[in-house]
């Protein structure tokens, strides 16, 4: 697959991440006491009328699954070495600059107890998969990595050819479960789907099993091996029933953040929104090189490469935003126009001042410390054979 035919898909992450933004900047900042949106902005500025809109931007995380399942599919053709250097380079050097921002920030509006300071940075520099950390969106990276480590061990037992496999199963494991809680809550008294937080105790635990959202990585996988590679056509009969338990677990995310929230949100407005996204995958794949032009001249690429620092800052950066446009006593609407162009214009400078020359310097030690390892191992079977 040529570099270009990704351009679509830098626009569609910067799409998703808007979503997520508006969810926590101009939805949770006042419907969620207990987010570190609503603490650091205090709650001002209710824009309610958009509330049906910015209330499911939740559902740009679900688009990143999928995103995440077709471009690690797609770089996972190397050694085992390749891939964690890669993944490591892409994770890390974003984090090491955006967590203590976000640190300062929830310490200065007071967002959490200052004992809880030194565990939180900890975990979030580690990209330690269990919380709490300096931010709630830290959630989705451990899930993330986990993917990224069943990736690396199969490409490390050397049987990368198993990884299509791999997320056909996993697909089919994480539809078949919503499908059964879908089943399930039609043959109960009580809305199952929303007791799903309670029930499932072990929380954390069970999301990092890849059960919850497996179906949106194998369907990114899946559509990679149909639309870049040679894969049978009855691969699509797989994507249609990993589409179907996508969906349900939609609905059961919608429940739970209303049921969190208070606000009864519209999941078939979620559903569409997700299908839509993965259909704008599917066609910025196919029409690659067509788009590929027009796309560069919006910069996707650049757009692209901030998503993800935008998702790392847009809670604290957005909400300090709000609270200083309330204290200068700007317009709700005129400060939120404002608020989200800044949040970009920021993670734009993080990315392109401390995060890239942070990767470099990654890169280079990295890169030293593999040849010293290929040194060290040759001299050692060298001296063996003596």
């Amino acid at each position: 697959m040529k570099k270009e035919n990704f351009a679509g898909i830098d626009v569609l992450r910067i799409l998703a991440a808007t979503l997520v933004c508006l969810f926590h900047i101009a939805f949770m900042n006042t419907k969620a006491p207990q987010s570190a949106a609503f603490a650091i902005s205090g709650g001002t500025f209710d824009y309610e009328i958009i509330h049906p809109l910015t209330s499911i931007g939740w559902v740009g995380v679900q688009v990143f699954f999928v995103i995440s399942g077709f471009v690690i599919f797609g770089s996972a053709k190397g050694s085992a070495a390749a891939f964690a250097r890669g993944r490591v380079l892409r994770l890390y050097p974003a984090v090491w600059v955006c967590a203590p921002i976000s640190l300062l920030l929830s310490f200065a509006f007071a967002a959490y107890p200052s004992s809880e300071a030194l565990t939180r940075i900890a975990r979030s520099v580690l990209l330690w998969p269990k919380g709490n950390w300096v931010d709630g969106v830290y959630w989705t990276l451990g899930i993330e990595i986990f993917f990224y480590f069943v990736v690396f061990i199969l490409l490390a037992l050397n049987v990368g050819r198993t990884i299509r496999w791999f997320c056909v199963i996993l697909g089919t494991i994480s539809s078949t479960y919503w499908l059964l809680q879908w089943g399930m809550q039609n043959q109960v008294e009580f809305p199952l789907l929303q007791q799903l937080p309670q029930l499932n105790s072990f929380g954390r635990y069970f999301e990092l099993s890849l059960i919850p959202h497996g179906c949106y990585f194998a369907i990114g996988a899946v559509l990679y091996v149909l639309l870049c590679e040679s894969g049978s056509r009855l691969l699509w009969l797989a994507i249609g029933y990993f589409t179907v338990g996508a969906c349900v677990e939609i609905q059961a995310t919608a429940l739970a953040q209303g049921s969190n929230t208070q606000f009864q949100m519209n999941s078939l407005l979620a559903q569409t929104l997700w299908l839509l996204s993965v259909a704008v995958l599917i066609l910025s794949v196919k029409f690659g090189d067509r788009l590929s032009k027009p796309l560069s001249k919006l910069r996707s690429r650049d757009l692209g490469s901030i998503t993800y620092p935008l998702y790392l800052l847009h809670t604290t950066v957005g909400a300090s935003l709000l609270f200083l446009s309330s204290k200068l006593g700007l317009n709700p609407w005129i400060a939120l126009v404002l608020v989200l162009p800044s949040v970009v214009l920021i993670s734009y400078l993080v990315h392109k001042y401390c995060e890239q020359r942070l990767k470099k310097a990654m890169t280079n030690v990295l890169d030293m410390t593999m040849k010293e390892f290929w040194v060290w191992k040759s001299q050692a079977r060298y001296e063996q054979s003596k």
